[in-house]
């Protein structure tokens, strides 16, 4: 379990328990990765729990770089950042959390390294091709890992 700080209010306290964590290297450079599946019972909308609740927290995570204490545990120097991957149900789903994360308080760019893709899109052939969206709404952009 990792704690941060809202960026909105520094008195208030965002904890989460990732569902994965890795990292990937290519061409001797490494990649942090958050791994989140959603199966889509819990809440969307509700910023104190839920899916946007896991969202606020990485997304104050990735501004606050506590995430440099994985640097250790992968015997690396350290990460430029990380991506939040979301595996959920269904394309509605997926719509319906990029709506929700309109309502978070945080530079758009920190938006785009969270991004999300449905299960149904996911395989081994997939994986690394641009079948990610961003959370940001206004980014239409399809993204790939790699």
């Amino acid at each position: 379990r990792d704690v941060t700080c809202d960026i909105a209010n520094e008195r208030e306290k965002v904890s989460h328990t990732p569902d994965g964590v890795f990292a990937l290297q290519k061409e001797g450079k490494a990649a942090l990765f958050f791994l989140e599946i959603d199966r889509g019972t819990e809440t969307v909308s509700d910023v104190d729990k839920g899916v946007l609740k896991a969202t606020r927290f990485y997304l104050n995570y990735l501004l606050d770089g506590k995430y440099q204490r994985y640097s250790k545990d992968f015997n690396i120097d350290s990460f430029k950042g990380f991506r939040t991957l979301f595996v959920t149900t269904s394309d509605a789903r997926l719509e319906n959390i990029r709506k929700a994360a309109v309502k978070l308080s945080v530079p758009e760019k920190a938006k785009k390294f969270i991004w999300i893709a449905t299960c149904d899109k996911i395989n081994k052939d997939s994986m690394f091709t641009p079948i990610w969206k961003s959370i940001d709404m206004n980014d239409n952009c399809g993204y790939q890992i790699g």
